[in-house]
């Protein structure tokens, strides 16, 4: 199978980090375009009207823009060009609607956690991507060490 577009959808955690060495890899084996994503969580309704206010926006880019920027250290270290966004909504919502609009031929993500619950050991999000992406996920541990 040829990828023309891989996707690495990050939440600024180590094992999203680790999860974009693979996606180069993949960009890089495919001579494909690589896209790192970071869902800003403006749908959580822990956060009720709060999300609005200026500070938590403003805290909630910075988390992303941080995240974004250790996907593009990888990615500069493995030598693959990358395109970043900045997404808001409902994570893996956004993330699959962006998957959609910009024709990505498959999704990375980063796995967490050691359960028996596939809930907890893919964390929620990663979980709702892969049942629900029309594209093959990569779900990727954490590398030891």
């Amino acid at each position: 199978m040829q990828y023309d577009s891989v996707l690495i959808a990050t939440d600024g955690s180590e094992q999203a980090t680790d999860a974009a060495s693979h996606a180069c890899d993949l960009a890089r084996r495919h001579d494909a375009t690589l896209h790192a994503v970071f869902a800003m969580d403006t749908e959580n309704p822990d956060l009720g009207d709060a999300v609005e206010t200026d500070a938590i926006r403003a805290e909630l880019e910075e988390h992303g823009e941080t995240a974004l920027e250790a996907v593009a250290e990888v990615a500069a270290a493995h030598d693959v060009e990358l395109e970043t966004t900045l997404l808001e909504g409902e994570p893996f919502d956004a993330v699959l609607t962006y998957v959609e609009e910009n024709d990505v031929s498959v999704i990375v993500v980063g796995r967490r956690g050691r359960s028996e619950n596939l809930r907890v050991l893919l964390g929620s999000t990663a979980d709702s991507i892969l049942r629900h992406s029309s594209v093959p996920v990569f779900v990727c541990p954490r590398t030891p060490g």
